[in-house]
């Protein structure tokens, strides 16, 4: 299997290539009608299993399944009026997902499922993280950012890399703030830096 993202131009424009087995796709993203990048990370953190395992992870299953109950995340590559749905639903095992891929024309009563299969999901991971590592490489954090105009989602690629390997583990400090204890939320810089020096 192998998932390349990747921008194509300046003014706002991505292109997803998808393959696996015999199956290949290539879909335009119109990156400057939102921020499509952070919409597929945060929907592949919705779906797995890490979820359960820190609290920030309740917000993006709100944010990006559309609906939670049903274990779904559905992301869309569009350009004018043609488009692409993916649609991930996890299955009983963590490792295996199913993905379909609907495509429709320009009228939306043109629809086909081109894609329907039980993928590995550490798989389509990896090779979604491997692009965006080529986007810090070749653009960095800050370049990325004045030549697309979105931020490059920093917090959920770091979470998806710690998906697999489970190195950052999170604690509580105490602070005093206006006169009141609180407890607040904290990871090792260290560990989290970690997962970029291969980039």
């Amino acid at each position: 299997m192998n998932v390349f993202y990747h921008l194509t131009s300046a003014f706002g424009w991505a292109e997803i290539q998808f393959t696996h087995n015999n199956f290949s796709r290539t879909y335009s993203v119109e990156y400057c009608l939102g921020d499509n990048l952070s919409e597929l990370l945060g929907g592949l953190i919705a779906i797995s299993k890490y979820r359960t395992e820190t609290k920030i992870i309740d917000d993006i299953t709100n944010r990006y399944m559309d609906n939670p109950d049903d274990d779904i995340f559905e992301w869309v590559a569009c350009v004018g009026g043609a488009s692409a749905k993916f649609i991930f639903k996890p299955l009983d095992t963590i490792e295996t997902i199913n993905l379909k891929i609907i495509e429709y024309g320009y009228n939306d009563k043109d629809e086909e499922c081109v894609f329907n299969e039980d993928i590995n999901l550490n798989e389509f991971i990896d090779s979604v993280l491997l692009s965006c590592e080529e986007l810090i490489k070749k653009y960095g954090i800050l370049g990325y950012y004045e030549n697309f105009w979105v931020k490059f989602p920093v917090s959920y690629f770091l979470i998806l890399k710690n998906f697999k390997e489970k190195k950052i583990k999170y604690s509580t400090i105490s602070e005093i703030i206006e006169n009141k204890t609180e407890e607040l939320h904290k990871t090792d810089i260290k560990v989290e830096k970690s997962y970029f020096k291969t980039i």
